[in-house]
């Protein structure tokens, strides 16, 4: 299963539109010409025999790339009691800067639904698509009164 996600891509340097391309094994995104490939998103590596010099304006952090925002909108179905629609999920992913300590100074991860006219979001306090992707279910839930 192919599929292409229209995404964007900040850091200090620039902010680029992109795309992040996914294989079912893997992610590949093209930045500044570097092509980066990873089996999630936090884990993007240039690929072997890319240019020293163009790697010199990314930040990495164990090999990945980290200093910058990534941003992606993937179509899903949503399933509800009701009926199946067509959702739009949209991810903003920060990565923080390296610290000398070997860990990164922050990772936030805000995850947002919109489908049928309504936009449901994460509270984006986890870091971890899993559960921010357990607190938007909830979030679409209804309530009962």
């Amino acid at each position: 299963m192919n599929s292409t996600y229209p995404a964007r891509y900040k850091d200090w340097f620039s902010e680029e539109i992109t795309a992040i391309f996914n294989d079912g094994k893997t992610l590949t995104m093209v930045v500044r010409g570097v092509r980066f490939q990873g089996s999630d998103f936090d884990s993007f590596e240039p690929l072997d025999g890319s240019d020293p010099a163009q790697l010199a304006s990314f930040t990495f952090f164990h090999g990945s790339l980290c200093n910058c925002i990534i941003e992606a909108d993937i179509l899903i179905p949503v399933v509800t009691a009701a009926v199946i629609a067509d959702g739009l999920l949209t991810f903003e992913l920060e990565l923080g800067e390296p610290l000398p300590t070997c860990q990164m100074d922050r990772e936030r991860l805000k995850v947002w639904i919109a489908f049928n006219g309504q936009k449901y979001v994460s509270e984006g306090k986890t870091g971890w698509f899993e559960d921010e992707m357990l607190d938007l279910q909830k979030s679409c839930r209804p309530t009962r009164s």
